[in-house]
């Protein structure tokens, strides 16, 4: 009679790492939220590029200004009278 091994299903804390007592829900739960922060961040890096980018449309704008303020006469925009 040949002996069949018992199956052990292991208890949660064996599914993660023994050292820090992390469970597999834990880590999964903790990569997923570092997952999100790292999109969070992503967008975010995103939103200053925008932003940055206007303020150098802006720069250029103002430049502008004041380079066609320079080379026309010194009139004003309303009438004399």
């Amino acid at each position: 009679m040949k002996l069949q091994p018992k199956f052990r299903s292991p208890p949660s804390r064996e599914w993660g790492d023994g050292r820090t007592g992390e469970t597999r829900k834990t880590r999964e739960t903790r990569k997923t939220r570092e997952i999100f922060t790292l999109a969070q961040f992503s967008i975010l890096n995103s939103q200053f590029s925008i932003l940055n980018s206007q303020f150098s449309i802006l720069n250029s704008q103002f430049s502008i200004l004041i380079l066609l303020s320079q080379s026309t006469p010194n009139t004003r925009l309303t009438k004399s009278r």
